[in-house]
């Protein structure tokens, strides 16, 4: 087994379990549209991002392919994180304003596609 803390929230996983599956298994929502489990992980969509801290150095990563590793830190829900979903999410509704998954998933946010602000895009906030 290995241990992390994802938001505070100490876990073990079976090594290379996934963040995104390991925050799921803890009860954390990361936002994603290509993970399934019908599908290879690709991590295409990039709204699962997450910021991972391993000794000084921290750095965003996407949670669907990255394996958990002991003593990893991770945040779901930093400044950095929200707003590089909120980037993404823009990106993703510039390239398919009709989607209507889109502008639902920007009028919601999921909760963790949502800062301080509120809504993750204005265009549809």
């Amino acid at each position: 087994m290995v241990k992390l803390t994802i938001d505070g929230k100490n876990i073990s996983v079976p090594e290379g379990t996934m963040l995104l599956e390991a925050g799921r298994q803890a009860g954390i929502a990361i936002p994603t549209l290509c993970a399934h489990e019908a599908v290879s992980r690709s991590g295409a969509c990039r709204l699962c991002v997450v910021e991972i801290k391993k000794g000084n150095r921290t750095r965003i990563v996407t949670s669907c392919l990255y394996a958990a590793e002991e003593g990893l830190i991770v945040n779901t829900k930093s400044d950095r994180v929200l707003n590089v979903r909120r980037l993404v999410m823009e990106l993703l509704l510039a390239r398919c304003p009709e989607s209507e998954v889109l502008q639902k998933l920007a009028k919601t946010g999921q909760g963790a596609l949502r800062g301080a602000a509120g809504t993750v895009c204005r265009r549809y906030g």
